[in-house]
């Protein structure tokens, strides 16, 4: 009889799991992703911003740049890796525009 609850209660149990993986690879990918972006964006306004002249002060805004996209595909590949519905249709990162261009390090882009 306890047998037959326990088994009862396994499609429960195994859709509360897949529900909070989905929870948490959203709050990943659409949550800390999205924030660590805009630290990128922010990062990269403040360089451009810089007069010439402070090259040690740019070096170290370069490699905040370096970290934070880092992180972001960290947080990008742990949210694909907890949960498939961060992915496209064909299993393909789920890009949303922008996306791309804000890991992108403000020393690639030309300077003004």
């Amino acid at each position: 009889m306890a047998i037959r609850h326990a088994r009862a209660g396994q499609p429960q149990c195994a859709s509360l799991s897949r529900d909070e993986r989905d929870r948490i690879g959203s709050e990943l990918h659409d949550g800390v992703a999205q924030v660590l972006a805009g630290v990128s964006l922010l990062v990269s306004s403040v360089a451009a911003r810089l007069p010439p002249d402070t090259e040690p002060l740019r070096d170290e805004l370069a490699r905040i740049q370096q970290l934070l996209t880092q992180s972001i595909e960290s947080c990008r590949s742990l949210a694909h890796a907890v949960t498939p519905s961060v992915t496209g249709p064909t299993g393909s990162s789920a890009e949303r525009p922008g996306d791309s261009d804000a890991a992108e390090p403000f020393g690639s882009a030309t300077r003004e």
